[in-house]
């Protein structure tokens, strides 16, 4: 697991160590990037390396949870769905060439993951307020709300990245926001 300390050396090293992953596999597999390329590109030594991960598979997720809570650090709850989903799909229309990147080497199922457990945790329900008024089971609605939302919108960034951001942001909002309760 990598280091998680929000010591500013910490992060600085596993962003240069990150960032010269994803420079690397551009070129080549995963598993033919050795630690000694990674630290030569970030310009850090392999005890640098090692006192931040474990192995090169950490940068991965440390990079995939970066990108996923920075996500939600953009939203503003007063906001109404069309925004919303527009910051949303513009964000990550703005990283595509880090998911189409994780697509490529077959690393989606790892996003997935972190994007889902995240999610669930970080899901504001102001979409469902009025919803949820008068009703008896809201935390088992929530539960079924996230399921659908968080599921959803995870596969719908699979499927726009495998399709390469074809379809416009602006017919993805409009599909999205006829799906709401």
């Amino acid at each position: 697991m990598f280091n998680k300390s929000e010591n500013p050396q910490v992060i600085y090293s596993l962003d240069a160590l990150s960032d010269a992953l994803f420079k690397l596999m551009c070129q080549k597999k995963i598993k033919d990037i050795s630690v000694t390329e990674i630290c030569n590109e970030a310009g850090v030594s392999r005890k640098t390396f090692y006192r931040n991960c474990e192995d090169k598979m950490d940068l991965i997720h440390y990079k995939i949870l970066f990108y996923v809570k920075k996500q939600y650090m953009l939203f503003d709850t007063t906001i109404d769905a069309h925004i919303i989903y527009t910051i949303f799909l513009k964000y990550w229309y703005k990283h595509k060439n880090f998911l189409k990147l994780i697509y490529k080497h077959g690393l989606f199922p790892m996003f997935e993951r972190y994007y889902i457990d995240y999610s669930e945790n970080a899901l504001d329900y102001c979409m469902l307020s009025d919803y949820l008024s008068n009703r008896k089971n809201v935390d088992k609605i929530r539960a079924f709300h996230n399921a659908l939302m968080v599921g959803g919108t995870c596969n719908l960034i699979k499927y726009w990245t495998k399709e390469s951001f074809e379809t416009p942001i602006e017919d993805l909002v409009e599909l999205i926001c006829t799906f709401r309760p």
